[in-house]
């Protein structure tokens, strides 16, 4: 479960900002935000399953950045993904 997986994930040197249920049309899921990473750098994770019955494909998305406005939410809402076999 990407999800959990996530969850699980630890930055060091990394302050954790919380999390935040995150849903669109297509896809749902939990967004992670962390800041002062080393280097001055933010970073966000997002863990995505399709938002119609299945639960796959599911998708890991991290977004870094050294600071302005958070472009998370707009790169999520563009995201195409493409499940080959």
């Amino acid at each position: 479960d990407v999800t959990a997986r996530v969850a699980a994930v630890a930055h060091p040197g990394c302050h954790d900002d919380g999390g935040r249920a995150w849903a669109d049309g297509r896809w749902h899921g939990r967004i992670r935000s962390w800041s002062g990473c080393p280097g001055g750098g933010l970073l966000t994770e997002a863990a995505l399953t399709p938002a119609g019955a299945g639960g796959q494909p599911q998708v890991y998305v991290q977004v870094r950045r050294e600071g302005g406005d958070d472009p998370t939410d707009g790169i999520l809402r563009s995201l195409r993904v493409t499940q080959t076999r």
